[in-house]
């Protein structure tokens, strides 16, 4: 079989990924129309299980997870048989079913469908919180003990209780505080729905507050639960190269939205970023009275964006004139030309595939020379294309070779 796959080009292998897929849906459409006639029927009773349940983790052998979203999937399916049809097109997935079921009804299913098509779960989980908006939750922070690096992955309760200072330790205090001891925060905050930061737009604080970035602990604590994740750094991943390692599926951001462009954020951080956080709350108790976490640390975010992205892009409130003829020729691309590309980019990985399909990520962003500087010498706006990272790579193989950007590529 591997020889087979070998043998074929690029074009064939995603062809049949294609038609692979194309007949997964089809056998899962299958598959929920069939479980939802033995829920209704209770065969599971016959096969000893008290619940279809138990009977799609023991005797279907699903996850515990897989089998409660096609449980209800199926449910939804039999009430509403246009939902098969949906995902034997590819317009909604078993995850989404799921989502909508409680919502499902014969009047509105269609316009579900039409909503939640080809969106992601955290996608229809913002629209389901913009329907039915849920209550800001309280700022949280509770201390917790570090977990040792060999844990096993587990879900655990904290140990202690919530715990709420009025009077804030300095920098100085926390510092002879016991430092295996971490503090999870909690902050409902006011973030843009449509994860959109202006770019010309500095000084709100409504800014998207972003989840996903590694975090120095190996504990990530969300919904009063603790779970101990791996994290992605080098010896999480032994024996994986450095491109495996960069590529491997991180745990999932755990955001909650609210609706109403609000989200509920959880976050670990250590015993002196807490007292900071704490120092600062004091401190700027005059101009926020009630101490919102969540609006201190949006005016923080914006503050360290504004640094990053003048550090990176370019970007200043007030730039010089953008006569950078003389610059062209200088290996360090010039802050203006960064500058161009990242507002005609619109700060996106701009690599478009042949089918028309833009990959758009804001990830480990680079600047791209559309033909190598080796062979220009030169840079300009036209001629240069922010890319993440994976597809620089891609394009710097397919100018080069791969033997040649083995040498450069971390094993």
């Amino acid at each position: 079989m591997e020889h087979f796959l070998k043998s074929l080009s690029n074009q064939e292998l995603l062809a049949r990924i294609d038609a692979l897929v194309q007949r997964g849906r089809a056998v899962e459409a299958k598959l929920l129309t069939h479980l939802g006639e033995v829920d209704a029927r209770r065969l599971y009773l016959e096969v000893a299980c008290s619940s279809m349940f138990l009977y799609c983790v023991r005797v279907l052998h699903f996850s515990e997870a897989a089998a409660y979203k096609r449980i209800r999937a199926a449910r939804a399916a039999r009430r509403h048989p246009e939902i098969l049809e949906a995902l034997r097109r590819g317009d909604l997935h078993v995850t989404a079913v799921s989502l909508l079921a409680a919502q499902l009804t014969d009047a509105n299913c269609g316009e579900w469908i039409q909503l939640a098509k080809h969106k992601t779960a955290e996608a229809i989980k913002r629209l389901l919180a913009d329907r039915q908006p849920k209550p800001a939750m309280a700022d949280c922070l509770r201390r917790m003990s570090a977990p040792t690096m060999s844990a096993p992955t587990k879900w655990a309760l904290p140990a202690t209780a919530s715990v709420r200072s009025e009077a804030p330790p300095t920098v100085a205090e926390a510092a002879s505080t016991r430092p295996e001891i971490s503090t999870t925060v909690t902050v409902s905050t006011l973030v843009s729905a449509k994860a959109e930061i202006p770019v010309a737009v500095f000084g709100s604080v409504q800014t998207s507050v972003r989840t996903e970035s590694p975090v120095s602990e190996k504990t990530v604590v969300s919904c009063g639960k603790q779970a101990i994740l791996p994290n992605r750094v080098a010896g999480a991943f032994p024996g994986a190269t450095s491109r495996e390692r960069e590529s491997s599926p991180v745990p999932p951001s755990r955001s909650e939205p609210l609706g109403g462009e609000r989200y509920r954020v959880c976050f670990t951080a250590d015993e002196t970023t807490h007292a900071q956080i704490q120092e600062l709350r004091a401190l700027m108790r005059h101009q926020l009275p009630d101490g919102d976490l969540g609006k201190i640390l949006g005016r923080a975010v914006a503050l360290l964006l504004r640094e990053v992205r003048k550090r990176k892009f370019g970007e200043v409130l007030a730039p010089r004139s953008e006569t950078f003829a003389k610059e062209a020729y200088s290996r360090p691309i010039p802050a203006a030309i960064r500058r161009a590309v990242f507002h005609r980019d619109g700060g996106r990985c701009s690599y478009v595939s042949p089918q028309g399909r833009r990959c758009g990520t804001r990830d480990f962003l680079e600047f791209h020379h559309i033909v190598p500087w080796v062979r220009t010498q030169t840079h300009s706006v036209e001629g240069i294309a922010l890319r993440c990272r994976a597809h620089n790579q891609y394009h710097a193989c397919r100018d080069f070779g791969d033997k040649h950007m083995a040498r450069f590529r971390k094993a």
